[in-house]
């Protein structure tokens, strides 16, 4: 019997790390999505180039992308966005999402 107990509460605890693994999946999805969203409205670009300038940006800056849309969407509603991370999402939008201000000389809206 304790053979079995014990394999049923390593199952229990692996389920457990599975389905907390799965929410934090879910919430970073949600916010990358919702980052891809302004970067689109923003930069007046289609979905694919949006998401490669979160991409993008992730990878010149060495941050994680969850992190990297994090900044983004708390940006819309404190207009606060660390200076460097801001910088190379402005860089990037201009490369990939030229029609809004790519043209204009400008660093981008951060």
């Amino acid at each position: 019997m304790r053979g079995a107990d014990s394999r049923r509460t390593e199952e229990r605890e692996a389920l457990i790390e599975q389905v907390c693994q799965l929410q934090q999946a879910l919430e970073s999805h949600a916010v990358i999505d919702q980052a891809t969203g302004v970067i689109m409205t923003l930069g007046g670009c289609e979905r694919k180039h949006a998401f490669t300038v979160l991409r993008e940006t992730s990878q010149r800056s060495n941050t994680k992308l969850r992190v990297v849309a994090l900044e983004l969407t708390g940006w819309t509603s404190t207009g606060v966005m660390d200076e460097a991370l801001a910088e190379i999402l402005a860089e990037r939008m201009s490369h990939h999402c030229p029609g809004r201000w790519g043209t204009r000389g400008t660093a981008g809206p951060f």
